[in-house]
């Protein structure tokens, strides 16, 4: 495909800087602290740069202690995206709803999630090291 030096610049013009890495601090282990893993996972509406967060969940090492947030996209969902998690945006009397495996969930906003999800972190973070939170 042939395209002009403009048409070349015009295109460049749309793609952004290189962003380097942040390098990662060196976390020392120390064999007589007890540490809580907390593995989360983040679902998304879409791949690339207008994705959307949709299911933030995250799970101690336990097993016991789970958080999950449902937050609804303002934009349309990639079927693919579907496929995967199983979520789907629907209208139910008007109104768009957000389902799991074709039942509707309850939804929050993505900074309400964000909260909910820093008050189990520091919950699960304090109940590991023995402190009240």
């Amino acid at each position: 495909m042939k395209i002009s030096n403009e048409e070349l610049k015009n295109v460049e013009t749309c793609i952004p800087e290189l962003t380097i890495r942040p390098v990662a601090e060196e976390f020392p282990y120390d064999r007589n602290t007890v540490y809580n893993f907390i593995i989360y996972d983040i679902e998304t509406n879409t791949s690339g740069k207008t994705a959307e967060i949709w299911q933030l969940s995250a799970v101690d090492q336990s097993g016991l202690h789970c958080f999950n947030d449902y937050i609804l996209p303002l934009r349309d969902v990639d079927i693919h995206a579907t496929r995967v998690n199983g979520l789907s945006v629907r209208a139910v009397r008007g109104v768009r709803t957000l389902f799991k495996d074709n039942q509707p969930v309850e939804t929050v906003s993505l900074g309400k999630s964000l909260e909910n999800f820093l008050i189990y972190f520091n919950r699960e973070n304090c109940q590991a090291c023995g402190k009240r939170s």
